[in-house]
């Protein structure tokens, strides 16, 4: 073989190592470039993320995702951690005020310019513009918003076999129930003399008297103080204490005594009933949570009236990007991935597919047909999977009932309750002498109650609100 020759295939030899070893350095870089690209965020929430969070983080990788999230609470955040993601404006029943002190305080960015943008308008087209509006604060958003929850609904609904046996017609029937004692004695007295047992004529008047037409709750569920929309001028008031509570308070009274509501009886797995009042329906699909699959087959609903659309009317999370955050941008890619992709919908309300089965579209608790377990709340839930109590179509219902809701002449109105901590307090516990007891005790006791909520503080919150109110309203012109 010639020198040359030799020569050659040596320097095709080192070429050849070069090549591999470069080959090898790159694929390192590649690697290392990669990691690096992944992007950790820290996200706040008093939800359970902290159970999702493994599951979440390996269905981010698996789909490509940069990202990577550590769950934090306001309790477990560390001194000195920058939070990326805030859970803001959620208002708990307890606490339904103080809900833009994030944004006001300055913790939040405003995302109006990030919401504009052509990815911001998937988010934008997944809520629609009247639960924007309702949300903004001073004219700015400062969040996006778990799309899906839905306003209540006051509805009767009743079996239609017996309303044909004894010739009522609750179709017919106006919101006002204690006009119709005596088609309800008529049903009553026959299903007594037909001897059956464990039967209710009407149930659900303890939350029906507190759902007067054309009022909103100022303070949520858990405090006894309305105002009515119908109004020239808004004005916050006790609850117990309007003429109307009165009146359905000596009907809840007179149907007590007169055997046609059972509250001793209402709430037991095999009592039935003639027509039951729901103060908190939202589509005929979701009653069927808690009902036999049939059950519309024997059942008819008349809608009385929605509640009107604000900040209180329903529950669900609103996220928002914090001003401390050094990747503000990461932050809301994050975000908008959360309402265009169902897996990472799904990872973040349920967690792992160990955690729950299908069944009809619907998650439930594994190895049952059918039981309730609850999720969290984020993203866009209608590409999410259902749960019991909820509609297998609202991804259809949802904009179409939102469409349908009345605006509040609340909406955009946020309470401080600056200084009225403790009586706040000591008003949502007495909540629970009104509903986790006896309901005929309830109606026995409710002077009692009255005089309670006064003791704490109920006519100083009241004029607060008021103040605050007509405060807003004045600067809103």
């Amino acid at each position: 073989m010639k020198g040359s020759d030799v020569m050659k295939k040596v320097l095709s030899g080192l070429l050849l190592i070069s090549l591999i070893c470069c080959t090898g350095c790159n694929t390192e870089k590649q690697t290392t470039d990669k990691q690096e690209k992944v992007t950790k965020l820290v996200w706040q929430s008093e939800q359970r993320f902290l159970e999702h969070q493994a599951y979440f983080n390996e269905v981010l990788k698996e789909k490509g995702y940069p990202y990577e999230v550590e769950f934090v609470t306001a309790e477990t955040v560390r001194k000195g951690q920058t939070v990326d993601l805030l859970e803001t404006g959620l208002y708990t029943l307890v606490h339904p005020h103080d809900t833009d002190k994030d944004a006001v305080e300055g913790r939040l960015l405003p995302l109006d310019d990030y919401l504009n943008t052509k990815k911001g308008k998937k988010i934008k087209d997944a809520v629609p513009e009247k639960i924007w509006e309702s949300r903004r604060i001073n004219g700015k958003q400062y969040s996006v918003i778990a799309a899906g929850g839905l306003p209540e609904k006051t509805v009767y609904v009743w079996d239609k076999t017996l309303a044909e046996k004894y010739k009522v017609h609750p179709e017919n029937w106006d919101e006002d129930i204690w006009k119709y004692k005596d088609e309800l004695l008529r049903v009553a007295e026959g299903e007594k003399k037909a001897g059956r047992k464990n039967f209710a004529t009407v149930s659900g008047l303890l939350l029906y008297a507190e759902e007067t037409p054309e009022t909103t709750r100022a303070m949520g569920r858990r405090y006894p103080i309305i105002f009515r929309e119908t109004t020239n001028k808004v004005e916050a008031e006790f609850l117990y204490e309007t003429p109307e509570y009165k009146k359905n308070l000596a009907g809840m009274r007179e149907f007590y005594q007169l055997g046609l509501w059972k509250p001793e009886i209402e709430f037991e797995r095999e009592t039935e009933c003639f027509l039951s009042i729901d103060t908190q329906f939202q589509t005929k699909n979701a009653y069927l949570g808690f009902r036999e699959s049939k059950f519309w087959d024997t059942h008819e609903m008349k809608e009385l009236y929605t509640e009107k659309l604000w900040e209180l009317s329903f529950g669900g999370a609103e996220t928002g990007i914090t001003t401390e955050s050094k990747q503000p941008d990461k932050a809301f890619d994050l975000l908008c991935a959360l309402y265009t992709d169902k897996d990472l919908v799904n990872a973040i309300m349920w967690g792992s597919e160990e955690n729950y089965d299908v069944v009809e579209g619907k998650a439930v608790k594994p190895m049952t047909k059918g039981e309730y377990i609850p999720h969290c709340w984020g993203g866009n839930q209608l590409l999410g999977y259902a749960g019991v109590n909820e509609d297998n179509n609202l991804k259809e219902n949802f904009p179409k009932e939102i469409e349908k809701a009345v605006l509040s002449k609340a909406s955009g109105f946020r309470f401080s309750g600056k200084g009225l901590g403790e009586n706040l307090e000591k008003m949502a516990e007495l909540d629970q002498m009104v509903f986790s007891g006896n309901d005929e005790k309830t109606i026995n006791d409710i002077e009692k109650i009255i005089k309670k909520y006064k003791q704490v503080g109920i006519d100083k919150v009241i004029a607060e609100w008021n103040r605050q109110f007509e405060e807003w309203e004045k600067n809103k012109k």
